[in-house]
């Protein structure tokens, strides 16, 4: 996407580590909390929201319609008229608020992506403001979810067996490539669909040209022909490229921004709060057969 990288490396880490410190302040004067609800899913909608520029007054509105998105495909399978009408309507006040600060953006532009998207540069053809609409709510839709849960589940299982946090605390040098293997060992994101272009076989099985495959990125994460000991978190572990993030062309368009953020709020963490505890060894994953995600994750929290 046009401008999206370059401001990811100029503008949003600054974003992030400020985002980042600010809910860690509010976290130590709770003492414990549910990193996922306090944490780990507002981070991300947060930095997404900067990024784009979306004013703090615009945020609910902007959230509340990505939310909504997830709930199409069961919308239209149980032809719930009732929930598709709450997303039509939810969809219209996002676009009325995206264009007016789209507008805004054409008279006073700003560093951020929207200013970015709106104003062509040489070469590059406008992009339909409807476009960019979809866009925005989009990258928070895809930017929001895959880091969340990877936040929540990297915590989960560098605190369930301790040796990893202290492991991290003592070389913090090696946190670039272990937030590598936590995304091999959670795969926050379970499957993806593909389409069949032509006849093959796999496994002794045929796929015809046309057919929709499921295809587990978690399975291929835990391939034993590729990684040694793949149910082992290894957080040494070096040169294990993974498909948390898909491949080539299909490539995740946020990955450099979720690793970004991953990074930013351990090393914050692991910095900041070197006591942070577990209150329960039981979790609970939500019933969502896209992402693995925890429902809650209660933590205690102390410098």
């Amino acid at each position: 996407m046009r401008g999206f990288m370059p401001l990811v490396a100029d503008v949003v880490k600054t974003s992030i580590q400020v985002r980042v410190d600010r809910m860690i302040d509010s976290l130590f004067a709770k003492g414990s909390f549910d990193f996922v609800a306090d944490f780990a899913y507002p981070l991300p909608s947060l930095v997404i929201f900067d990024l784009l520029g979306i004013p703090e007054e615009d945020h609910a509105t902007i959230r509340d319609t990505a939310k909504l998105f997830w709930l199409f495909p069961v919308a239209m399978y149980q032809q719930d008229l009732e929930l598709l009408d709450r997303i039509a309507n939810q969809a219209l006040c996002a676009e009325g608020t995206l264009l007016r600060i789209m507008d805004q953006r054409r008279s006073n532009p700003q560093m951020d992506l929207i200013s970015s998207l709106i104003r062509p540069t040489e070469g590059d053809e406008s992009i339909p403001d409807d476009d960019i609409v979809v866009m925005c709510i989009f990258l928070l839709m895809a930017g929001h979810e895959t880091t969340a849960n990877l936040l929540s589940g990297a915590l989960l299982h560098l605190l369930r067996e301790r040796a990893h946090w202290d492991l991290l605390r003592s070389n913090p040098q090696i946190l670039g490539s272990a937030v590598e293997e936590l995304l091999r060992f959670i795969s926050p994101v379970l499957w993806v669909a593909r389409l069949v272009r032509k006849d093959v076989q796999v496994g002794g099985k045929w796929l015809r040209a046309g057919e929709e495959v499921r295809v587990s990125i978690g399975a291929a994460n835990h391939d034993p022909t590729r990684f040694d000991h793949p149910e082992r978190l290894d957080l040494t572990r070096t040169g294990s490229s993974s498909l948390a993030f898909g491949y080539g062309i299909h490539t995740c368009l946020g990955a450099a921004l979720a690793r970004m953020e991953t990074n930013v709020a351990l090393a914050s963490l692991l910095r900041r709060a070197p006591g942070i505890r577990l209150l329960s060894d039981s979790v609970e994953y939500a019933p969502i057969y896209f992402f693995r995600a925890l429902k809650s994750l209660p933590i205690s929290i102390a410098s």
